[in-house]
């Protein structure tokens, strides 16, 4: 599903995180299973922010620290995300992080719209999460990049409208 990498590399599978650890000949690397039940559905929702990565699993948005994977508790955020996607549409969504809001945001194709028309965020501290859904198409880089930089803030705060169906 996805790659990671950094001082260690962390490759992600459906069903299974795994760690790769360079240890030098003969051998070269060594893989390290870190989770076999826990994995990733959506290869672009992996992000890393500092030492955690953040990623969509089968039930949750979870993050992994380099030593544990901790569920951030936004299940009903993925049940809906997964109610909504379609297989074909996973590779429409894009991840980032909001460092100024301490937030992972997600955007989505939301059933019948094949464009990104929804953000999934989540407080990574506080686990607080909500959906966005856009009313005007526009992409989630400019969405984050009008939010940090503060230009064009009032204009994007009137064409999105925030929401909680679940």
């Amino acid at each position: 599903t996805g790659f990671v990498g950094g001082e260690y590399g962390t490759v992600f599978l459906d069903t299974a995180i795994v760690r790769m650890t360079y240890v030098g000949p003969p051998v070269i690397f060594r893989f390290d299973v870190i989770s076999d039940k826990i994995g990733c559905i959506i290869p672009r929702s992996i992000t890393k922010h500092k030492s955690s990565i953040y990623f969509i699993g089968q039930d949750d948005l979870y993050r992994y620290d380099g030593s544990s994977i901790t569920g951030l508790g936004a299940y009903k955020y993925v049940k809906d995300l997964f109610d909504n996607l379609t297989t074909t549409q996973t590779e429409r969504c894009s991840a980032v992080i909001d460092t100024k809001h301490r937030q992972y945001l997600l955007s989505y194709p939301r059933k019948p719209s094949n464009i990104p028309n929804t953000i999934l965020a989540v407080n990574y501290d506080t686990a607080q999460a909500s959906q966005i859904e856009l009313t005007a198409a526009f992409g989630l880089f400019q969405f984050v990049a009008d939010s940090l930089s503060g230009s064009g803030q009032s204009s994007i705060y009137t064409q999105v409208g925030f929401f909680d169906p679940i």
